[in-house]
């Protein structure tokens, strides 16, 4: 991938996702996260075009087919995934908590629709409030807390 619209992405994560203040101080931004692209299925969860690594949180991953779909989506990709990589090196969320995680996408889905929606791309299908519901369910059920 070329490393211009790589480091360009990244700055873009970093400044709408508000991680300023955190990249200042913090070598975690110094360079843009690693990316690996693979074939759909291979490394990366059923119906998603990407993740951030389990195994390396400065590893972006992300499926053919988000450049299947058309640079630019693959690029809002990228950018929504930045933001995790930044939301795991600052510790902004509690990530292991249900609410986190919701909180975790929200965000990275806002960070990517303010990159796509000036290049004339939306996101048809926000699964943020699905997560909530199924927190509250959990949260009732005495499954979490």
């Amino acid at each position: 991938m070329n490393e211009t619209l790589l480091s360009a992405l990244f700055a873009f994560a970093i400044q709408a996702g508000g991680y300023t203040e955190f990249c200042r101080t913090s070598h975690a931004c110094d360079r843009p996260p690693t990316v690996v692209v693979v074939k759909g299925g291979e490394q990366i969860r059923q119906k998603a075009h990407g993740q951030v690594s389990p195994v390396r949180p400065n590893m972006v991953v992300i499926s053919e087919a988000a450049f299947a779909v058309g640079p630019t989506w693959a690029e809002g990709v990228l950018v929504h995934e930045f933001v995790h990589v930044l939301q795991f090196a600052s510790g902004r969320y509690e990530h292991v908590m249900c609410e986190g995680r919701a909180q975790m996408e929200d965000e990275a889905h806002w960070v990517q629709e303010l990159y796509l929606r000036p290049r004339g791309m939306t996101i048809r299908n926000v699964p943020v409030a699905n997560m909530r519901e199924q927190c509250r369910r959990a949260r009732e059920a005495g499954l979490i807390r």
